[in-house]
């Protein structure tokens, strides 16, 4: 079961602005413009290279599930909120980890108060397994690209089950967003799309994926402009 996290926000009423909504629509926006590109962007080696992260993602999915609990859940949950908040700017007060709750709490500014939205929730699509897995696994193993593929993976099966074994409507997280769990789900669906839009593109194209996705999205610009016009 999900793990409630009780983050002192120190603002009153739910948070999410005209920011958040615009980027809520903008999430998928972007989905669909990534997903109308990733046939161009598979090469030869996508089958492979798509097989081996599969395997892996599978893998870490099914570790996540039986062996990611308890505390290690907790803490988890609690590093997502805390990371986007430091990244943002925002002044850490306090960490809490129970077995089977825990609470994050931070200060924030005027100018940070946009992002207390996304920290709300962080947890629910925040990749802090796949960033480490794929950057370690690149400083050991960079000459084996089957390795990185399969340890990338792994980080990211993992990452997709803690984010939805915790996005359930009990979690008090989804309650500090403007329009509660409905809204707060939405957006954790889109921002997990996007993200998986581009490590798709990642994985099909390989070390060249940045310049091959610009190149196609430059390209699909150019003829919905010249359609509109």
């Amino acid at each position: 079961m999900g793990k409630k996290s009780k983050d002192a926000i120190e603002e009153h009423g739910p948070v999410g602005g005209i920011a958040f909504f615009v980027s809520l629509v903008v999430l998928y926006i972007l989905t669909i413009a990534n997903l109308s590109i990733l046939p161009a962007l598979l090469t030869e080696q996508s089958f492979f290279r798509w097989r081996l992260f599969i395997v892996g993602a599978i893998v870490g999915a099914a570790c996540a599930r039986y062996f990611i609990r308890g505390r290690i859940s907790v803490f988890l949950h609690e590093l997502k909120h805390s990371v986007l908040s430091n990244l943002a700017g925002n002044r850490a007060k306090g960490m809490r980890i129970d077995e089977e709750s825990g609470h994050f709490e931070y200060s924030y500014t005027k100018r940070t108060a946009h992002m207390n939205a996304l920290i709300a929730l962080a947890p629910y699509f925040l990749p802090v397994l796949f960033f480490p897995f794929l950057g370690v696994s690149y400083a050991l193993a960079w000459n084996y690209p089957g390795i990185v593929l399969i340890c990338s993976g792994l980080g990211y099966g993992a990452d997709l089950i803690l984010n939805f074994k915790d996005a359930s409507p009990h979690q008090s997280d989804f309650y500090n967003i403007r329009g509660g769990y409905k809204i707060g789900f939405a957006y954790v669906i889109g921002m997990n799309c996007a993200l998986f839009t581009f490590i798709a593109a990642w994985v099909s194209a390989g070390q060249t994926w940045l310049g091959s996705w610009f190149f196609e999205m430059l390209k699909n610009g150019a003829a919905i402009r010249a359609a509109i016009l």
